[in-house]
């Protein structure tokens, strides 16, 4: 599942077309090969996300500030890994608790949660412990 508030970056994602030059440098190259194919009849600079991909993500519109009070997951949904980065710089401390909170709630024991390089939540949570910097382990 991939989310956002903004309804524009999530029809760019559903679509999952890029420049190939970005594309290049920032995905190596056995997922280059199996994951994107190349534009033709003009569109030799871009890239898009193979169907077989983009056919097993789906795209919400998530506020996560407002993911205490808004049930946007079955309860059967579980993650085993949840990527936020760059968006608890946005928030205050009461919200990001709620934020990690929710995020506990649909984790399994295993789960795993990423978040930007300049992002921390030791001083916020006792429910994630650091595993290295940016990256805790649900405890």
């Amino acid at each position: 599942m991939a989310s956002d508030l903004d309804t524009n970056v999530l029809n760019k994602a559903k679509n999952g077309v890029y420049p190939k030059a970005c594309v290049e440098n920032e995905v190596p190259d056995p997922y280059l090969r199996i994951g994107f194919g190349v534009g033709t009849n003009g569109l030799e600079e871009w890239m898009r996300v193979r169907n077989s991909i983009r056919k097993t993500v789906s795209f919400r519109q998530i506020n996560l500030a407002r993911l205490g009070d808004t049930k946007y997951f079955d309860s059967e949904v579980k993650f085993d890994l949840i990527v936020c980065r760059n968006v608890f710089i946005y928030f205050a401390p009461p919200t990001i608790q709620q934020i990690v909170n929710s995020f506990r709630d649909v984790s399994t024991k295993d789960t795993y949660l990423i978040t930007g390089h300049t992002e921390s939540i030791q001083k916020i949570t006792n429910s994630w412990s650091l595993v290295r910097p940016s990256v805790y382990k649900i405890k």
